[in-house]
């Protein structure tokens, strides 16, 4: 049975949507992926506070209920902040990233390396290169 309908207009059976759909949710970045949970967690505290200002307006039935929510809008809180965080560092990375790419002067950059890798072997190059001058200034 062909339910959904790809970007050509084709019609995609569940087998082949699910293999897509999992081919390109792993190339979802982190920061792309932080953004998403801020998103969620957004709509959780929209939920959290409405469910709140109806407890308290219902007061006498669901104390309770104002009690449990109370903790759960703070906690929601902290997991805000520590997403706000995680995504700052994230974007500090990916700039830092760029920036040693662009200042890479042998234009090393491949495919699939990170900026960190590309900086670790650029230095054991130099060091491998260091090596062979000092036995060179050794034997003469």
């Amino acid at each position: 049975m062909k339910v959904w309908k790809d970007r050509e207009g084709k019609k995609v059976g569940h087998k082949e949507f699910i293999s897509r759909w999992k081919e390109g949710i792993s190339e979802i970045t982190p920061l792309q992926q932080t953004w998403g949970q801020i998103q969620a967690t957004w709509i959780i505290l929209i939920g959290v506070t409405l469910g709140l200002v109806i407890s308290i307006y219902n007061w006498k039935n669901a104390w309770w209920l104002c009690i449990v929510l109370t903790g759960v809008l703070f906690n929601t809180l902290i997991q805000m902040l520590g997403l706000y965080q995680k995504r700052g560092l994230l974007r500090k990375f990916d700039i830092q990233e760029e920036e040693m790419i662009e200042v890479s002067p042998t234009n090393e950059e491949r495919k699939g390396m990170s900026a960190m890798a590309l900086h670790i072997e650029k230095v054991r190059k130099d060091s491998e290169n260091f090596e062979k001058m000092a036995k060179e200034v050794k034997n003469e």
